[in-house]
């Protein structure tokens, strides 16, 4: 769990990076790390456009780009802090 929905986001996307899966479980669900990590890692990596910051306890979607690719990241809001819920790279 991280801190901010920023935080979490960034983490799995760095662990993406590495190829390590391990670490990407610490910010992430494995349903998300399994989706994410369906994917290579592109070249010169992605580009991070930012996160929404909706109002109340909602999900974050945080986005990267590469190229053509989007990554959509969801980043929910637990008890102890933010995790990635949900991963999905469109081209």
């Amino acid at each position: 769990m991280a801190p901010t929905s920023s935080q979490a986001a960034y983490a799995i996307v760095g662990a993406w990076s590495e190829g390590n899966r391990k670490l990407a479980l610490a910010d992430a669900t494995p349903s998300a790390v399994s989706a994410l990590f369906a994917h290579a890692y592109p070249p010169g990596g992605p580009q991070y456009r930012g996160c929404s910051s909706p109002p109340g306890n909602q999900p974050s979607i945080c986005v990267w780009r590469s190229g053509n690719a989007l990554l959509s990241l969801t980043v929910s809001p637990f008890p102890k802090g933010w995790a990635v819920t949900g991963a999905q790279l469109e081209n």
